[in-house]
This record gives C-alpha cells, structure tokens and sequence, in this order.
C-alpha cells in the first residue's frame, strides 16, 4: 500500500503537477492521522469495554456477598429475637421453672454471640473500576462505605461469667439451643441446682441478666441497620446492572433422610432449576425419616436449613430439616422468597 502511493507522488512530480502533488500530498497525511485516531479510539474503546466488564464482574460478585451476608443478618436477628423473648420469660418465671429448664435456658441467653465473618471488606477490595468514571467511583464508594461499617463489637456477658464461676456446668447442646434441641437433664445434678439458687439470690446476678436487653437492643439495632444498607447497595447495583445475578449452582439435598452426610459417605441428590427469575428448585424423590439440608456446589459453604416441616423458612446454615414421614415427596426450594416446601406425592 505504502508502495503504491509513493508510485503515485512520484507520478504527479515528474508530470510537474506540483499543486496536485501537494494535495495529494496533503490528503494522504490526513488519511494516515485519521486511520491512527481510529485505532487509537478503537483501542480506547475496547480497553474501556474490558474495565466494563472487569466492573461488571466484581459488581456480580459483591451482589452475591451482599445476599450472603443478608441471610446472616436476618438469622442473627432472629436469634437477638429469640434471645429476648426468653431473656424475658426467665425474668417473669425464674422463681416457677424447673432448674433443669433453667440452666439450659440461661446459658442460651448470656452465652456471647460469635459474629460473622464480612467478605464484603475483601469484595470491596478487589473492586475494579474505572475512577474516570462517576458512576463507577459513586457505587465503589457506597460498597467501601458499607464494608467498613462490619465491625463487630467486642462484646463481654457478665452474667455468663457468672454463670461459670458459679461452677454451673455448660450444657452440652447450649450452641444449638436456637434450635429447641432437647437437653438431657441427667447432666444437672442437685449441687448445680443450689449453686443457681444461691446465684439467682444474690445482688449482681439478676441485674446483669437485666442488662443483657440493652445489649440485644443494640446488636438488634446494629444487625438492622447494615441488612437495610446492604438491600439498598443490592437495588443500586441492579439499577446500574439490571442483568446481575445471584449465582446458585447446583443445588442439591443430602442427609440421613437420603443416603447419609458426605462424611458418612452420603452423596448429593440434585434440584433442577425450575425459574430463572426467582430462584425456584424442585425435585421429586422418595424420603426416609430423618434429616436433610439443602447445598449449593455439594459443599458447605452455602448451605440452608430450618425447624419448619412440611414447610419452612430457607435459612442459612440453619438446623437440619427433620423429615418425620418416609415417602415420595415434591420438594421446592425457593431462594428468592428464602422458603421451602415437601409436598408427600398422592398416593403416599
């Protein structure tokens, strides 16, 4: 090409047509600018289309953090809710209930809380953006601004270091207790039971319990206040990403009720995606008795349970979902509204 219009200058300047040299000339210096400021806008704009999807890839990635983290939420605030509700019955009822219902019920309201870990600091960190961009530094700003809000508070029960110093032992199950798992009396004997009469009669025990209200009314608070946060970071992301999605794949149910846990050598029974828009899974399948828990990916990481039966709120991590009747069941999940449902096929 280079060649062919050097066989054309050199035409026009042995003809001795010097205006239309120069014109020509002229015309092939503006073609070469004109073909570099393509390319290089070409160029310009694959790199801004590449930066594009980097941000689109993060902002899909912070958006299912969020979620994570909103389920989270939620289940500590049902779990503040349950705290206080009982913290308020043994207030009412300490001098009438059973020290055997007593003790359990006591270390499920003082035990400390243990506050979860935020991946949304690290998503907000490997958030890639263009900072030429007001839009992209606008929502990159609101994600740092909610991450750094996750800071749990360090939180000391004075009542329950009370409760140990007592000598009362800690239940066994007192970690599940959220989940009305039942305590096996047999381990109170009656020196427990004075030990918490003599504590009950004392002077600081009963104000310490009081003071735990103040303290679930604040984590409630807390709690609260970053799961609305998080929802609004969620609705801005999806007004400037209206294609972003939560990312679930694969789910699947396991557990006794099927074949077992993996760690019993149990495998996955898998779901099929039944509505993309609203995260619906369905399967049918024939249940034992016993229990099961939802899974994404046959891994842990994401999983959901409940105390509900045949239907239930999808919590994360939640307790294992009793199955109290062998069967064939219509099984649904969906994560959209955080529900469940096992529906016994007719016939069974």
């Amino acid at each position: 090409m280079i060649s062919f219009f050097r066989k054309i200058r050199k035409s026009l300047s042995d003809e001795g047509k010097t205006g239309k040299y120069l014109k020509y000339a002229l015309g092939e210096v503006l073609l070469i600018v004109v073909g570099i400021l393509i390319a290089l806008q070409l160029q310009n704009w694959n790199e801004q289309h590449q930066q594009e999807q980097r941000f689109r890839a993060s902002l899909e990635h912070v958006y299912n953090t969020l979620a994570s983290e909103i389920e989270g939420f939620d289940n500590g605030l049902e779990y503040l809710q349950s705290q206080a509700n009982a913290l308020d019955s043994i207030l009412l009822l300490k001098d009438s209930l059973d020290p055997r219902e007593l003790i359990p019920a006591l270390f499920f309201v003082t035990v400390p809380p243990e506050f979860g870990v935020y991946e949304s600091r690290r998503a907000a960190e490997d958030l890639s953006y263009d900072p030429n961009k007001k839009v992209h530094r606008e929502l990159a700003r609101q994600i740092s601004v909610y991450a750094s809000r996750l800071v749990n508070p360090a939180r000391n029960s004075r009542a329950f270091d009370m409760l140990q110093e007592a000598g009362i032992p800690l239940p066994q199950e007192s970690q599940n207790l959220a989940y009305g798992l039942t305590i096996d009396p047999n381990q109170f004997e009656e020196r427990d039971f004075q030990k918490l009469k003599r504590l009950l009669e004392s002077d600081a025990f009963i104000p310490a319990l009081k003071n735990l209200k103040i303290q679930f009314y604040f984590d409630y608070g807390r709690l609260y206040s970053w799961k609305t946060d998080a929802e609004s970071l969620m609705k801005g992301i999806r007004n400037y990403y209206p294609e972003v999605r939560i990312l679930y794949k694969n789910v699947s149910l396991i557990g006794p009720a099927l074949e077992g846990w993996d760690i019993d050598g149990g495998r996955d029974f898998p779901l099929i995606e039944t509505d993309l828009d609203r995260y619906i899974w369905e399967t049918k399948l024939y249940l034992k008795e016993g229990e099961v828990k939802f899974r994404c990916r046959e891994s842990w990481a994401q999983n959901w349970g409940g105390t509900g039966f045949p239907t239930g709120r999808a919590q994360k991590d939640g307790a294992d979902i009793l199955i109290p009747k062998a069967g064939t069941y219509r099984v649904t999940l969906n994560l959209s509204e955080g529900t469940y449902r096992f529906e016994l096929a007719e016939g069974e």
